[in-house]
This record gives structure tokens, C-alpha cells and sequence, in this order.
């Protein structure tokens, strides 16, 4: 704990009583019912881990048993190797990502991959940007994840990816996420901005919509709760089909009326100005 604090990675729901209760923050999780695996993400430490959901609690505490036989170890992990001794910060992939999810069964890249990598560096005198990725993961026919020669997992590079043009219009430090469509775009949730929308897999955006609703949020005494830094922000969101069993017989139409639409007060005037 000494060392992380230096790193200052141990500063989460900290409580007199339990300081760095949230070193690693696990911040989504999926489960894949062909594989009967788990996939999750910890930006903390720049990866995603997958591992068997197959054993039993006393095989998962264990390095045996369970469908690939490993007990609780890792089966998979990508965005940091040097995590587990493997290269250095040139091999990094992942800057605090959210949002790791299998493909569904049936849609375009069914079985891969997507995660939202969150801050991307582009150097000292540049500022970060987002990518979402599409990872194809490497795999045997027994249905084990390849180690590549130096003992890094792959995949090299992602199958796909989308990154804005100009990068710049396009970047969430922080929550966000994507999903594959059945049509083969992706739909993507720029989290802090509360912006969603369509891309091809060509990098085309077939439409957007930004958030103009922030709720009526107060603390638990009353008053109400600053709408500043991020009046807008989403953090996850899921594309719904319009042909999703959940919608038959229902009649789709907007809310009426519409929630008021929340407006960022003016910023006070400064004394003789």
C-alpha cells in the first residue's frame, strides 16, 4: 500500500478505517454463455482479464479444475503486458478503459471484443484522445488463448477500431462505452460529454445525439447538487433494437411532455465589468 500511494494509485473510497479499498476498480464486467467465461476490465491497471465462470468456488481459489481446467487463473489479459513482466510502456495498449464486452452470437464479429480505451497519450505537448477497439482473439482449437513468442497475449493490433479524424472531437477520460449493432455499425457513448452515436465500420457517423437533460439531483439533506464539472455525462448506455421482444406491442413514441431542459447558469459578472 506504501508503494501505491507513492504511485498515487490508492486514493479510491478510502475511509479512516480502510485506506485504498479500491486499489484496482474493476469497472465492467461480461459474461459470454458459449465460453462460460468472464470478462472484465480494471483501468487501474490498463487491462481487461478473462477467467473461467465454470468452476466451483473451491476450484476458483485453486489453479485446477473447471472447464479449462485452470481453477481461478487467468485465462486471458491484453492492454498491459508489462503488468505481468512482458515489455514496457511502448507495449501498453489500454489507457483506463470501460465498457470490455463480447460481441453477441450472430452479430457482425460475433465472439470478439469491444472495449472504449478511455485517454490514449499522444505525447507531452499533445492532448489524449479515445479509440473504441474491436479485439479477435487469439485461440486454439481447444479453445485456449495464444501466447505469441515473447509471452504477450495478442492480439497485435485490433481487428477495428474507430478514432475521430481529428482525434480531438472524439475523447472521454472517463465512463463510455460501445456496442455492435446487428446492421454492423457500432453505437458509441462518449460518456462525459453525454454524447451517442452511429458509426459504419468505415469510421462514418450516421447520426449523433447529445444529452440536454441533467435530472433534478439533490443531496441527501435537500439542497441540490452542483451541476458542474459534468452536467451531462452518461455513464453507459445500451442501443436497443426496434424489433427487441421487450418492445412488441408497445407504441413508441416521445415523452410528453419533455423533461426540461437543463441550461448551464450564466457565469456571474465580475465587479466593474
Amino acid at each position: 500500500m506504501a508503494v501505491l500511494h507513492k504511485l498515487k494509485r490508492a486514493w479510491r473510497n478510502q475511509t479512516v478505517e480502510n485506506r485504498g479499498a479500491d486499489v484496482y476498480h474493476f469497472n465492467a464486467i461480461n459474461y459470454n454463455p458459449e465460453l462460460d467465461q468472464i470478462v472484465f476490465s480494471s483501468p487501474s491497471l490498463d487491462e481487461i482479464f478473462i477467467i473461467d465462470h465454470s468452476t466451483t468456488t473451491e476450484e476458483a481459489a485453486g489453479h485446477s479444475g473447471g472447464r479449462m481446467g485452470r481453477g481461478g487463473d487467468i485465462l486471458y489479459r491484453w492492454g498491459n503486458p508489462k503488468n505481468y513482466n512482458h515489455g514496457d510502456s511502448t507495449n501498453q495498449k489500454l489507457f483506463g478503459q470501460h465498457d470490455v464486452r463480447w460481441i453477441e452470437k450472430g452479430l457482425p464479429g460475433g465472439g470478439n471484443l469491444t472495449v472504449f480505451n478511455n485517454g490514449i497519450p499522444m505525447g507531452p505537448d499533445s492532448l489524449d484522445y479515445s479509440a473504441v477497439y474491436e479485439l479477435e482473439l487469439p485461440m486454439d482449437s481447444e479453445g485456449n488463448y495464444i501466447r505469441g513468442e515473447e509471452g504477450v497475449f495478442g492480439p497485435e493490433e485490433p481487428v477495428w477500431k474507430y478514432i475521430a479524424p481529428d482525434t480531438l472531437s472524439f475523447y472521454g477520460s472517463f465512463i463510455s462505452g460501445a456496442q455492435r449493432m446487428k446492421n454492423g455499425n457500432t453505437f458509441i457513448n462518449e460518456g462525459p460529454k453525454g454524447r451517442f452515436f452511429e458509426v459504419t465500420p468505415e469510421g462514418e457517423i450516421v447520426w449523433e445525439y447529445l444529452n440536454p437533460y441533467r435530472g433534478n439531483i439533490h443531496h441527501s439533506d435537500g439542497e441540490p447538487v452542483s451541476p458542474m464539472p459534468m452536467a451531462y455525462w452518461q455513464f453507459r448506455s445500451n442501443f436497443i433494437e426496434e424489433d427487441h421482444p421487450g418492445l412488441q406491442g408497445r407504441k413508441l413514441e416521445p415523452i410528453d411532455p419533455q423533461p426540461e431542459e437543463f441550461k448551464l447558469p450564466p457565469k456571474p459578472k465580475k465587479e466593474g465589468s
